[in-house]
């Protein structure tokens, strides 16, 4: 499946991202409505928009941002496209446009989607794919704990998993 690399989104995407993010994301990262998810984005600086599409219907999305002299990122994947490889489709496809991806991800198994269901942590996924866990840097906020990750393509050099000590 082909990724679309877009600078912008239309509303119509926009609108189909904001479904997804309060579907997929923790309850407490919901936005109440698209004005406040566009809120959300407008502050970050140079984005980049990755979709996985079926015809018109997104099925993933990657966000690539500058924040505090950090490129990060932030992907989700539509909960019924899970274990098809779509996750580290994106990711593989956002690290071959960057150096380095910093992002938040939750650690635990203690939060709940907007529809009830637990939001596994995804950490083992990260992982597999060659970030770092900086388990002293963490995002605690109502309803939010999150530990910071980190992918820098020198650590990974001719397929061998390296580290650098900094």
């Amino acid at each position: 499946m082909d990724v679309k690399k877009l600078m912008g989104l239309t509303t119509e995407q926009t609108e189909q991202v904001h479904q997804l993010w309060n579907a997929e994301f923790p309850s407490g990262l919901a936005h109440r409505d698209i004005s406040a998810f566009q809120a959300f984005l407008a502050p970050l600086g140079n984005k980049t928009h990755y979709l996985l599409l079926d015809k018109t219907v997104i099925l993933g999305w990657a966000l690539t941002f500058d924040r505090d002299s950090e490129r990060w990122f932030s992907i989700l994947v539509n909960n019924k496209q899970h274990k098809k490889g779509l996750g580290k489709h994106l990711i593989e496809t956002i690290k071959a446009d960057n150096r380095s991806l910093n992002g938040w991800a939750v650690d635990h198994g203690n939060d709940i989607k907007s529809d009830g269901s637990p939001y596994s942590s995804p950490i083992g996924f990260y992982q597999k794919l060659g970030f770092d866990i900086l388990s002293d840097v963490r995002l605690e906020k109502p309803g939010l704990s999150c530990v910071k990750i980190r992918w820098n393509s020198h650590h990974s050099l001719f397929g061998i998993q390296t580290h650098i000590i900094e």
